[in-house]
């Protein structure tokens, strides 16, 4: 899928500004968007950066921009280490992965709060997301009741969608 912008937006915003957007222009259109092709009158400005910051002011929710960064996990060795970062943070990267590399990339109190808030990001999709860390190993399950009341629980792996 595309992240895309509508032309009226002036993109990218100038540093330390913030991006005009102007409704009258826009009339009924969205200024952002998620769509398999880009729409007459949207540019594709279709990255990791992008989707972190700007993939909330489309249709999708949180799950969905997590499952869109998933896509990037292949391309994984020729990304930059803030694209990393940003990958990390939401919990995408290859199972390969040690944990050492992931904890590399912070400090350790940053590291800290990359994972509070790795799970913050994943239990705002409107479901139950239980966690637990290890020396070696971090883990996040999905947790739900099913049909019958039982309490299920499924991991959630970092290269794969939700």
């Amino acid at each position: 899928m595309k992240l895309t912008i509508h032309n009226s937006v002036s993109f990218p915003p100038v540093a330390g500004s913030s991006l005009e957007i102007d409704s009258d222009v826009l009339g009924v259109d969205s200024a952002f968007k998620a769509e398999s092709s880009v729409s007459v009158g949207y540019t594709d400005i279709t990255s990791i950066a992008n989707w972190n910051l700007y993939g909330w002011a489309t249709s999708l929710d949180y799950r969905g921009i997590r499952n869109e960064l998933i896509g990037f996990v292949n391309s994984w060795t020729t990304l930059t280490v803030p694209e990393k970062k940003i990958l990390v943070s939401h919990f995408v990267y290859p199972v390969s992965t040690t944990q050492s590399e992931l904890d590399g990339y912070w400090a350790k109190i940053e590291r800290a709060d990359q994972r509070h808030e790795t799970r913050e990001k994943l239990s705002s999709c409107d479901c139950l997301i239980m966690a637990s860390k290890t020396i070696n190993s971090e883990k996040f399950l999905l947790v739900g009741v099913d049909d019958a009341g039982i309490v299920t629980g499924v991991e959630i792996v970092s290269d794969k969608i939700l």
